[in-house]
């Protein structure tokens, strides 16, 4: 076909157009993304504050470098994801952070675990920088862990042969704020393990090939919430029961509540 044929210069046009029109997909989906992110890390700074009075009001020994709640099977909501994922990926080892979480993503998407079962393997959160002892991304952390408060001991925190009672700080108001907000920004309202969910949001944010080797033979959230939301009520009952009859503080009237009483808890 002569370069100067009319069906030439046609199919020139429309591939032209497919590619601006991708962009600009592209261009909205980043701006939808970016106003995400936005938006929700200004609800955390609106809310930290309520949290960290609270908190210093109930003398609460939770501090950097007490880190037992990093062995807790966490989860979080698409938006949470990416806001954490936007923090990794501007690492210059975020491909080695990937990698980390990978290998999380693929303990913690077995469908069977409980919050009991991955306590007791006492495996670290992929974002836990081993040599400070600290989240490597604690400003950018999720609702379950930004309202995680004990009021008891930290000692009672960490695994051990017996059964232990840990005070907690209520906050399920805090976190039912975020997790409205959430579901405000993303149409996807479910929530999976913090690994597969960052790992999903990272190409989101960033176009790179290594991305297929980070997800390949992964469930996406949204198939990992389904096939476990049957379970996630006695989820939760668990995550209680098989750390020792955890006891709530209700952070309003500091009221102390047993978990077994509030069918909420957890």
């Amino acid at each position: 076909m002569h370069k100067d044929h009319p069906a030439l210069h046609e199919a020139t046009r429309l591939f032209v157009e497919q590619q601006l029109m991708g962009l600009e997909q592209d261009l909205q989906r980043a701006k939808k993304i970016k106003a995400t992110i936005t938006s929700l890390k200004g609800l955390y700074a609106e809310l930290d504050p309520v949290a960290e009075k609270v908190a210093k009001e109930a003398s609460s020994p939770c501090e950097a470098g007490c880190n037992h709640c990093c062995y807790i099977l966490t989860l979080c909501s698409i938006p949470e994801g990416l806001v954490l994922a936007e923090a990794v990926l501007k690492r210059p080892d975020w491909k080695a952070v990937g990698r980390d979480l990978r290998q999380m993503a693929k303990v913690t998407c077995n469908p069977e675990l409980t919050h009991g079962l991955y306590f007791r393997k006492q495996l670290a959160c992929a974002l836990l920088d081993k040599k400070t002892g600290q989240c490597s991304a604690y400003a950018e952390r999720p609702s379950a862990c930004r309202f995680h408060y004990v009021i008891t001991e930290p000692e009672l925190c960490s695994i051990g042969p017996e059964p232990k009672s840990v005070k907690v700080i209520d906050f399920r108001d805090l976190e039912r704020r975020v997790w409205a907000h959430c579901a405000q920004l993303f149409p996807m309202t479910m929530t999976a393990p913090l690994p597969l969910v960052v790992l999903f949001c990272m190409p989101m944010l960033k176009k790179d090939k290594y991305f297929r080797q980070l997800l390949s033979g992964l469930p996406d959230p949204a198939r990992w919430f389904y096939v476990v939301r049957e379970q996630i009520p006695q989820l939760a009952k668990e995550a209680v029961g098989e750390r020792g009859g955890e006891i709530v503080l209700n952070r309003s009237n500091l009221t102390e509540e047993t978990a077994d009483e509030d069918e909420d808890a957890g």
